[in-house]
């Protein structure tokens, strides 16, 4: 049996549970086969060892619930309820309490004896994926700033903040609370004249994150002006009232919400998260989202290269040469003055576009099975067989846009 036939059959067989419990059952198993290939192992050798899909459903629903343990054992062995079937039950129900202690046991021994066992003030929780921990952490310390001219934060699932304060020195800040399996550790280098700070955890180990409030923050000093990057797998991003060179940001399924920062070259990056971006100056702006959504105010470049693969794009007041598509989302450009010039691009999205009464643009498109409508004066030359021409005001800059299956509309702003 391969990955994707054991993952089915075990999404099958959990059917009934709590959809979040199920989601991370799956997520864990997920991991055992992550790590099993990673040690060499075949798919098939990896099912064999996790055992029947079935059983292993049967296994967590029992201890996700047990009183529902004589209702499956009675409808399962066609015993009526009478009271010679409930002595059975509860006769069984304290063996399996006692295995389960005894599972308990050995698990908890072999943490202790390995590498896995992490001493201090710690909950021990069972699960089926081994021991949970909760834990609070509130690590601080400092880092000089001399020689820098980059920082690097990487974390995992932690979410990262990025803070100036008038100091001269960095000051890191990883705090908060979590209940998992691991807790990631913070690691400081200074790497040629780069400051990287990051959080690491354990390789070939699954991870089981409960709940996390975790948070790693970074104060640096108002007058650095060197580049950052900054990565996140699951977690967050957060950055404000800063300067700097290259502006380099990644979260995989995290949010990224950044702020009032200036800098020459800005590469944001979100797989399945959304990224909100306000008041930003500089030159190039490369915006990409999978499927997350982009609003984007008040950018003042060059360039702005905007694009998402099934989410939406808002673009508000943006001064620059703009370049914007998405393959399955709308697109909104709301612009007070006349801008660049613009490309616009969508699939199977629709089209807004609010201009202002002082707007010059010269507009060629088209569409080839939505509409064309124009609520704003604009001299228009073609509007036929899905195509369009016209002209807003002395039609200085060009509109080029260009739409599979949606509607395109001009709006007063």
């Amino acid at each position: 049996m391969n990955r994707k036939v054991y993952l089915e059959q075990l999404k099958f067989a959990l059917q009934g549970m709590p959809n979040d419990e199920l989601q991370d059952i799956l997520y864990d198993y997920e991991e055992h086969f992550d790590i099993g290939l990673s040690k060499g192992k075949s798919e098939a050798e990896i099912s064999n060892e996790l055992g029947d899909p079935q059983q292993v459903a049967n296994n967590y629903k029992i201890i996700s619930n047990p009183a529902n343990y004589d209702k499956n054992y009675n409808k399962n062995n066609n015993y009526s309820n009478d009271n010679t079937s409930k002595i059975i039950s509860k006769k069984i129900l304290p063996i399996l309490a006692g295995v389960t202690i005894v599972v308990f046991g050995v698990g908890l021994l072999y943490l202790m004896i390995s590498n896995n066992y992490r001493p201090g003030n710690f909950m021990n929780i069972m699960s089926i994926d081994g021991v949970v921990k909760s834990e609070t952490i509130d690590k601080n310390m400092t880092e000089g700033i001399n020689g820098v001219n980059s920082i690097s934060a990487i974390t995992s699932f932690v979410d990262i903040k990025i803070i100036p304060q008038e100091r001269d020195d960095v000051r890191i800040y990883y705090h908060g609370s979590i209940i998992s399996n691991i807790v990631p550790d913070l690691n400081v280098t200074k790497e040629l004249n780069n400051l990287k700070i990051e959080l690491k955890t354990r390789k070939n180990i699954f991870t089981s994150v409960r709940k996390s409030d975790l948070v790693l923050e970074i104060f640096v000093p108002t007058t650095f002006d060197g580049s950052y990057n900054i990565t996140s797998s699951s977690g967050d991003i957060d950055i404000s009232d800063l300067k700097g060179e290259k502006f380099n940001i990644n979260a995989s399924s995290g949010d990224i919400d950044i702020s009032n920062l200036k800098g020459e070259e800005y590469n944001i990056y979100a797989s399945s998260g959304d990224i909100d971006i306000s008041n930003l100056k500089g030159e190039e702006y490369n915006i990409n989202a999978s499927s997350g959504d982009i609003d984007v105010k008040n950018i003042n470049g060059e360039t702005l290269n905007i694009v998402t693969s099934s989410g939406n794009i808002n673009a508000q007041n943006c001064i620059g040469y703009l370049y914007m598509t998405s393959s399955s989302g709308d697109i909104i450009l709301d612009l007070e003055n006349t801008s660049g010039n613009i490309d616009l691009s969508t699939s199977s999205g629709d089209m807004t576009l609010k201009l202002s009464d002082k707007s010059n643009y010269a507009v060629t498109g088209s569409t080839s099975s939505g509409t064309f409508k124009s609520n704003i004066p604009m001299t228009i030359d073609e509007n036929k067989s899905g195509r369009f021409k016209g002209t807003i005001g002395s039609g200085d800059k060009y509109i080029k846009i260009s739409t599979s299956s949606g509607d395109v509309r001009f709006d007063k702003r």
